[in-house]
């Protein structure tokens, strides 16, 4: 019998089924911390442009008037950024409904439950959707045996570490 269609124990068929479902929850887990993150820096920097314009109106000096437009347009492109958050949770809950609709469907064919080619066409299936480099970090943690606490740990402490080198970039980039 061929490597690919050999028949896996109703263990491995456990653990296989195991580790992909931990792949999604971690997946929804880290876009939804993304989200919360994000929301609440976009009504920080709102009330900031607020602010700013009440000053504007206040005083139409124009030096002050300068000044305060330039700070405007920084809270504003900062604004910008945090809600780039969206379209990642988009695609990572869109990447993940999918990968659980593909699950479902495998696990529906009783003909194919217990074949490794058919758990590792849905793997593959799974990665080659993946377009954020965090999808593809998380799924490599998953499958390398990571709990799906240390996947997410893993990955918000390279967050915390990437933020802290972007603290001072203000580059805008929209997906």
């Amino acid at each position: 019998m061929e490597q690919s269609d050999r028949e896996l124990s109703t263990d491995c068929f456990r653990a296989e089924t195991a580790r992909l479902l931990s792949l999604s929850v971690a997946q929804i887990h880290l876009g939804l911390s993304d989200g919360d993150a994000s929301i609440g820096k976009v009504i920080e920097f709102c009330s900031e442009v607020a602010n700013q314009c009440e000053a504007i109106q206040a005083s139409m000096g124009h030096e002050e008037a300068a000044q305060a437009t330039e700070a405007m347009h920084q809270q504003i492109k900062k604004a910008i950024i945090a809600l780039q958050f969206y379209d990642r949770l988009s695609q990572r809950l869109a990447h993940v409904s999918s990968g659980l609709e593909e699950l479902a469907e495998l696990l529906a064919m009783e003909e194919h439950i217990k074949k490794a080619a058919s758990w590792s066409n849905l793997r593959t299936k799974l990665v080659e959707q993946y377009c954020l480099v965090d999808e593809k970090e998380v799924y490599d943690y998953i499958m390398q045996g990571a709990s799906v606490q240390q996947a997410i740990e893993l990955m918000q402490k390279q967050k915390a570490q990437q933020n802290q080198q972007q603290d001072d970039e203000t580059d805008i980039t929209l997906f």
